[in-house]
């Protein structure tokens, strides 16, 4: 705190008490500037730690992302290989896959060309039956017959 001169005059013993008393007043005046700036440089430095800590974690964190994304970009490389020799192999499958519908396609027109076949076949087998004889042939008298024609071409022989 300030006092006035009178006050300090009053209070400071005459002759070289007075000069001891200034020596000691300047003195400690230094000594708490000092001690003020080590607080502020303390603090400074303090400040300056927790400083370098964070710019520590995040040189390691940043070194940590790009080791990251360097491996996923392998990843993501080596897929989109993967993706390019699956689409590769699809191509002959994809014009087998053309070709065997064309086949079945063509097939299937077969199949129904034989089934009307078929059916008409099968038609001229009754219209023959019902005109010659539905009762058709027995075998045991084929084969008589054919043993019988048989002897008979022997006998001419």
């Amino acid at each position: 705190p300030r006092h006035s001169p009178r006050a300090t005059a009053a209070a400071a013993p005459a002759g070289g008490d007075g000069r001891r008393l200034a020596e000691a007043q300047e003195q400690l005046r230094v000594e708490l500037a000092r001690n003020a700036l080590q607080s502020t440089h303390a603090g400074q430095f303090e400040a300056l730690k927790e400083e370098v800590k964070s710019l520590c974690v995040f040189r390691e964190s940043n070194a940590t992302l790009r080791r990251q994304v360097e491996e996923a970009e392998g990843r993501a490389a080596a897929q989109d290989r993967r993706v390019r020799e699956l689409e590769a192999q699809l191509v002959p499958l994809r014009q087998d896959k053309g070709r065997l519908e064309a086949e079945k396609a063509a097939l299937l027109g077969d199949n129904a060309q034989v089934k009307e076949e078929l059916r008409r076949w099968q038609a001229r087998a009754r219209e023959l039956q019902d005109r010659y004889g539905a009762a058709g042939v027995d075998p045991a008298e084929h084969e008589a017959l054919k043993g019988d024609m048989e002897r008979a071409r022997a006998d001419l022989a």
